[in-house]
């Protein structure tokens, strides 16, 4: 399949105007065309180790999930790592295509696939709110995004669940979202509101006694889109404990070993209803949420004694832990989605490179 076929293909999954303004995605190093893609790498790093896997694995393109090719390069030597794999890859024709956290904002992505062994119902805990370029999104996203006008989202503190019922028979809220911390104390809600629902929502918020604190509103220029979004905010159908959370984590990710932070007051039997979760890094997404659990790839010694503080515990795997065995879940994807046209191959080299003894 020609590149520029495949690179649509990969675009219409998940589209590079979902990834976050700091990020490099899409494709960052094109051949001289004409370039024919018959094996498609995927890998989550792409070290000297996995770029001399894909050589001899005979790749015409490689998918790094992480970007090679992230700060600015002033020369391409062989100097540093970064530059030499560059290099090579434009000697060998490769093309190199990275989606990063394009894949965590994706319905059905990253972050869905680490919130997933568990009975849950899942939101993103940041909405996704630039359009961008509509080429390539799939089509409800598509209508829903040009048949939006100008709207607000509303965030606001120690409410009701009843409130949030109400606020629903509004013309104009959507997407509620409410998040409690395991005993009720407190409880965090956030919706979506277009310009002629405002007024109607601001008079229900304004007249409950239940409501503390400030209202937060945000002017949306842009619609959010459904489903897509950093992290993901996961209730489960029925509570379970901490520990039976911890057990199901690491076999889900096929880790013997993972690091816990339990919370305060809290213990291995206490009840867990409520896990808020994010790829990788994933401390600035995870802040302020109300939720039992926290589950993320690394965050720094403070902020997870701040979580523990609030009450929760927090599990943490390794940075790319949390990632790369999604690339097993879009290579399923890959194969149905190229018919057959491309071979779609994951790294067996490819580690993360932080062990525990």
């Amino acid at each position: 399949m020609d590149l520029k076929n495949v690179v649509k293909k990969l675009n219409r999954f998940a589209p590079t105007t979902l990834a976050e303004d700091w990020d490099n995605v899409g494709l960052l190093v094109e051949p001289t065309p004409p370039h024919k893609v018959n094996t498609l790498f995927l890998t989550n790093d792409l070290t000297e180790e996995v770029l001399e896997e894909a050589v001899t694995k005979n790749a015409d393109m490689i998918l790094a999930y992480h970007p090679p090719i992230f700060s600015a390069m002033k020369r391409l030597t062989m100097r540093t790592e970064k530059e030499r794999i560059i290099v090579k890859a434009i000697e060998k024709r490769i093309a190199i295509y990275s989606p990063h956290t394009s894949y965590d904002a994706v319905d059905g992505g990253v972050n869905d696939w680490l919130a997933s062994g568990l009975e849950i119902f899942s939101k993103p805990l940041q909405n996704h709110v630039t359009c961008g370029d509509l080429k390539g999104a799939l089509l409800e996203k598509s209508l829903y995004l040009l048949s939006y006008t100008r709207g607000y989202k509303l965030e606001f503190l120690d409410c009701e669940q009843g409130l949030t019922h109400t606020l629903k028979s509004v013309p104009g809220v959507s997407d509620i979202m409410l998040s409690v911390n395991d005993n009720m104390v407190r409880m965090r809600a956030s919706m979506n509101c277009t310009t002629s629902g405002l007024p109607r929502a601001l008079e229900i918020l304004n007249k409950d006694e239940d409501v503390k604190g400030t209202i937060q509103i945000t002017q949306l220029m842009k619609p959010p889109i459904p489903h897509t979004g950093m992290g993901r905010l996961c209730t489960l159908k029925e509570p379970i404990n901490l520990k039976q959370s911890l057990e199901k984590k690491k076999k889900h990710l096929n880790l013997p070993h993972v690091q816990l932070a339990v919370g305060k007051e809290k213990s291995l039997d206490s009840p867990v209803k409520t896990i808020a979760v994010c790829a990788g890094s994933g401390s600035t997404v995870l802040r302020g949420s109300l939720a039992d659990l926290y589950v993320t790839g690394e965050m720094s010694h403070h902020e997870v004694l701040a979580a523990v503080a609030q009450g929760t515990s927090v599990i943490l795997c390794n940075h790319s832990n949390t990632e790369r065995g999604y690339l097993q879940v879009i290579r399923n994807k890959f194969d149905e989605q190229f018919e057959g046209k491309v071979k779609v191959i994951v790294s067996e080299v490819d580690e993360d490179p932080l062990k525990v003894f």
